[in-house]
């Protein structure tokens, strides 16, 4: 788990993706940085701070085999 120290919300996506997709630069508890996209979390209410928690999350299923990456989610959501 970490914190939010930056984030980018992009509103360019291709098609069949959502309207926006919030990437963020998390500082975990052990002071290491990793960015990654977000998974549940409403860009209008992310702010620099925001308590994140880095989870595997099934990013697509292409072709029928699924594939995964990491991806932040609130760690409100985790309780």
């Amino acid at each position: 788990s970490g914190s939010v120290y930056s984030y980018v919300v992009n509103r360019f996506l291709p098609q069949g993706f959502a309207k926006e997709m919030a990437l963020v630069l998390g500082e975990m508890d052990d002071g290491s940085r990793y960015w990654a996209p977000t998974s549940g979390i409403d860009t209008a209410g992310l702010a620099i701070g925001a308590p994140v928690a880095l989870r595997l999350r099934r990013f697509t299923g292409h072709g029928g085999a699924p594939a995964y990456a990491m991806k932040f989610v609130s760690r409100e959501a985790l309780r």
